[in-house]
This record gives structure tokens, sequence and C-alpha cells, in this order.
């Protein structure tokens, strides 16, 4: 039987790859990052990607997640902008549910490679910024809202937790 997709959305370095690949190791579900998916589909890595303009990175986030809301039995990591276009929601939400992963902006600081992150580049103020705006967009997007403030652990048990409580982890066509 497949498994609906269990999607993971939040901030640049709020562990969503870390947790995602942690999840593949407990639950029946592949993993798959989409950042890399667009580097492979692309092939060029996101920075790279970004040179050409945030709009034609976003156009190629947008047609994956049309096509992965089409898929079943993975585990989804996001880019943290996937909220800005609401299309994108619900082209994955045809597929699976939405985890928030809510991680404070002070330890996303902390640990953040911003370099590797396009729209960061080593500012701090520019996160700040990012998380200002797009923190409700993950609060509205999400099917589920798991807090992830200290323990990886804790927060991939939470993950665990929430997936088995909640019916088989059927659809809704919300």
């Amino acid at each position: 039987m497949t498994q609906p997709n269990l999607i993971l959305i939040g901030m640049p370095g709020s562990g969503k790859s870390s947790l995602g690949q942690a999840l593949a190791q407990e639950l029946p579900l592949k993993f798959l990052d989409m950042d890399q998916e667009i580097e492979r589909r692309a092939g060029q890595s996101i920075p790279e990607l970004f040179d050409q303009g945030e709009d034609y990175f976003r156009a190629l986030e947008s047609q994956l997640a049309k096509d992965l809301g089409q898929a079943q039995g993975l585990i989804i990591a996001t880019g943290g902008g996937i909220v800005k276009d609401p299309q994108n929601i619900k082209a994955l939400k045809e597929g699976g549910k939405v985890y928030f992963i809510d991680r404070p902006l002070e330890q996303i600081a902390g640990d953040i490679a911003a370099d590797q992150r396009p729209l960061l580049k080593g500012r701090v103020d520019q996160l700040q910024v990012l998380y200002r705006d797009r923190y409700p967009l993950y609060q509205a997007a999400a099917d589920f809202h798991i807090p992830n403030p200290a323990s990886l652990d804790q927060c991939l048990s939470n993950i665990i937790a929430t997936y088995r409580k909640d019916k088989n982890h059927e659809i809704s066509n919300s």
C-alpha cells in the first residue's frame, strides 16, 4: 500500500533536511530534498539558479511541487520559500500532509551556514525579515505544527507520533 507524503516546511536552518533523513530511517517512506532535486533536474546549484533570478528558481520549484503532489510514499524537505506561492502548498497537499518545523530564530541564526543560502548571504537582519514575513505563511500552510526548540531527537519523536496518530495519515482535500 502506498503511503501519502510527509511534507516538511519551515525556515532555512529549521532542520527539515536532517529530520527528513532521520524520518526515512523510521517510517516506510523515502526521503527527497526539493533543493537537491531542483539542482539535479537543472544541472546547476541553487546559488547558480538564483543568479538567473529568484523568479527563475521559483518557477522550477513550483513545477517540482506540482510533480511531487502527484507522488506518494515520500518525506519531502521543501525549500524555505516554498510557502511564498500558495499554489505550491496546494499542489503538495494533494499528495500528503504538511508539517511546520518551527525552530526559534535565535537558534537558526546561530547555526545556519548563510553563505550557502542565496537569500541570506551572511546577513542576520535578512534572516529576521524572512522569519517575520514567512512565519504566518508557515502557520497557515501547516496541517501540523512541530516545535523544534532544542533536541532534534525530540522533534523527530514528535513528528513520528503525530504521523502515526493521524489515522493512517489520510489526506484531506483542504
